[in-house]
């Protein structure tokens, strides 16, 4: 399932209309983005790579910026609502205990999260400067949490551990272990299972 966010966002930009030209920048600036980062990328890269002049590209978006927002808003609005839907509706499992519950959600996630690792971090590196996008995140990922604390709030084995409590755990672990896979860790070594055993017997513990 590698870059699975890019190949289905250059599915989803292949049914929006709009000028040949300016969808294939878009896929170019997407794959470069993706590859080395958005400041890491020229215009000029993205120009040789699209087939399409400077001049077509600044055209079509006043700025660099412009295009990275042209690349974030159908991944805000589409994209990330239905990969949260689909996590929650055919990939929890249904009638496993607690640990296994939280050992599937871990490792699914990771997952996701090591496989689509640098269109990722685009994204949360413009929510973290961006107060907007930041918002709209917390707006999309909001239903998702309140369906996902439905389905594990009865599993929690202690009384005295509320799902808020469960959350913050389970959050900050995920969280911790995206930082580790897209600013500071080594991801040619990093083993997703060896990982979610670890953070599952963690909260297992703590819970």
């Amino acid at each position: 399932m590698t870059d699975r966010i890019i190949d289905d966002f250059n599915d989803l930009i292949a049914t929006i209309e709009m000028p040949t030209g300016k969808r294939k920048v878009i896929i170019a600036a997407v794959k470069l983005f993706s590859d080395q980062g958005f400041n890491g990328t020229s215009t000029a890269q993205i120009s040789e790579l699209s087939g399409m002049s400077e001049a077509t590209i600044f055209k079509y978006f006043k700025t660099k910026r412009g295009l990275l927002e042209a690349i974030i808003n159908p991944l805000m609005d589409d994209l990330i609502p239905s990969y949260g839907q689909e996590f929650i509706q055919k990939r929890v499992p249904q009638n496993q205990d607690f640990e296994q519950t939280i050992q599937f959600i871990v490792n699914d996630r990771l997952t996701f999260i090591y496989d689509n690792r640098l269109i990722l971090q685009i994204l949360m590196s413009e929510a973290l400067v961006n107060d907007d996008l930041l918002n709209r995140l917390r707006q999309k990922f909001t239903p998702i949490i309140k369906q996902l604390s439905s389905a594990l709030e009865s599993l929690i084995p202690n009384s005295e551990i509320s799902i808020v409590d469960l959350f913050r755990l389970l959050v900050g672990q995920i969280f911790f272990e995206f930082m580790r896979i897209t600013k500071f860790g080594n991801v040619k070594n990093y083993d997703i299972q060896i990982v979610a055993d670890k953070i599952t017997k963690s909260i297992v513990a703590m819970v």
